[in-house]
């Protein structure tokens, strides 16, 4: 612009990581330069735990990162979205990651990318969410908040049946959205019983919904009355390699999931930890064929089962 370039990066200091903008003429030369100061301490991890959109309104530029802090002894990451200035000199808001899970124990959170919604609705940020003390894999996330800096609603995403010896660590990546204003995400799981890393390509409505509903508040009377399931199984036709459950319950005991065929055989089983809100990915394996089978899930408290027809 007008025979200068303007570079938004990172900078890495004892002290820690940070965000820097530049100003540099055509021969490289530094005109000006500006720190990002703001509350806590960025961490930027290398290049990969941050993005930069630019603004619609032309005001400089959405910026996803993290935060970085010291909790017990171990280290805490905080995503947060900033709308600062072209030049990084002001913050104009500062809206923060909120998931009760991200304060329970070691766990932490990392962002790795973030997009614009067609509909101008607000900005996604995708990343993950480790739990490091406990026998389930990480979570995959997704964060919405608006232009104006407000807060809408947290996804989290988990294969069913892995425990973290198996997902050594898993993440979303990647986030676009389409022209039909959905969401289409990419990421990859560390699988430790296989030893190969695997891709994961998920598309999302603009509710970041892969069960669709997700994103509508579920009253627990309702549920004991039967008014609501308890599980929301989506699709119940399968004609690709994935199977969605959403848990509207919250549960301290595991869930046994099983996929039997009409004869009573089962054909898969697996465990299932029920905690409300989260979406999970059953893997349909090639070697299951094309057919009608049921899914249970059944617990101390809440049962259920689906006719399941498979037909890729």
């Amino acid at each position: 612009h007008q025979g200068y370039y303007h570079l938004i990066g990172e900078t890495t200091e004892v002290t820690g990581n940070g965000m820097i903008y530049l100003k540099v003429d055509t021969t490289g030369s530094v005109i000006k330069s500006n720190k990002l100061n703001t509350e806590g301490k960025i961490y930027t991890g290398g290049g990969y735990t941050y993005g930069v959109i630019k603004s619609i309104d032309d005001r400089g530029y959405y910026v996803v990162t993290n935060d970085h802090l010291r909790k017990n002894n171990a280290t805490l990451n905080i995503p947060y979205v900033l709308h600062v200035s072209s030049e990084l000199d002001t913050v104009y808001w500062r809206t923060r990651f909120q998931h009760p899970l991200l304060f329970i124990g070691d766990n932490s959170m990392t962002i790795n990318n973030a997009c614009l919604l067609n509909d101008s609705s607000g900005i996604i940020t995708c990343g993950a969410l480790d739990t490091p003390p406990f026998a389930e894999p990480s979570y995959g996330s997704l964060f919405k908040c608006s232009l104006q800096g407000d807060s809408l609603w947290t996804r989290l995403l988990q294969p069913v049946g892995w425990d973290s010896l198996r997902a050594w660590w898993l993440s979303i990546e990647s986030i676009r959205t389409t022209p039909y204003n959905t969401i289409v995400a990419c990421g990859r799981v560390s699988d430790g019983q296989e030893e190969v890393i695997k891709g994961w390509l998920l598309h999302l409505d603009s509710e970041g919904c892969l069960v669709p509903g997700c994103d509508k508040i579920v009253n627990s009377e309702d549920i004991k009355k039967g008014l609501v399931q308890s599980f929301t199984i989506y699709p119940t036709l399968i004609h690709s390699d994935k199977l969605y459950v959403l848990s509207n319950v919250q549960s301290e005991s595991s869930y046994n999931l099983q996929l039997t065929d009409l004869q009573g055989r089962i054909i898969k089983s697996t465990k299932l930890k029920a905690i409300e809100g989260i979406q999970y990915v059953l893997p349909v394996t090639e070697d299951i064929p094309n057919g009608e089978y049921i899914l249970s899930i059944t617990g101390i408290d809440f049962n259920q089962s689906e006719k399941i027809i498979i037909a890729r």
